[in-house]
């Protein structure tokens, strides 16, 4: 295990550039190298400069970074939605919630568990 700091950051490919210092478990000097992450939504949330404990055996890189640092740097993050290519693809990012919340059409929230808020409806259709 080892401390080393974020080079470069590389959101396309998905990767980061750290030079760490000497792993002695592994005998390798210290080196700068090219990492996959394994959530590459993480990379909004690193910069240059970031100091990581790099595990090769565990194949980590943990942020030493302050939750200060970090919750400012979310609370400025804006998400990178691409363009609607057609009208049903807006309509549907415009009305359609998120998936962990069941991915429902707001507009029909009113109408969920219609028996027990509004009685049993007169049609079924």
């Amino acid at each position: 295990m080892s401390e080393g700091e974020i080079r470069k950051v590389n959101k396309e490919a998905g990767k980061l550039t750290i030079r760490h210092g000497e792993l002695k478990n592994l005998e390798m000097p210290p080196m700068t190298m090219v990492f996959q992450v394994k959530d590459e939504a993480m990379l909004d949330q690193v910069q240059p400069g970031d100091k990581v404990r790099v595990d090769l055996r565990k194949r980590t890189a943990n942020m030493l970074v302050s939750k200060a640092e970090l919750d400012k740097r979310r609370k400025a993050w804006k998400p990178n939605y691409p363009a609607s290519q057609t009208p049903w693809q807006e309509i549907y990012r415009a009305t359609v919630g998120q998936l962990d919340g069941g991915g429902c059409l707001e507009l029909a929230l009113d109408y969920q568990d219609l028996v027990h808020t509004k009685g049993i409806p007169r049609d079924s259709h």
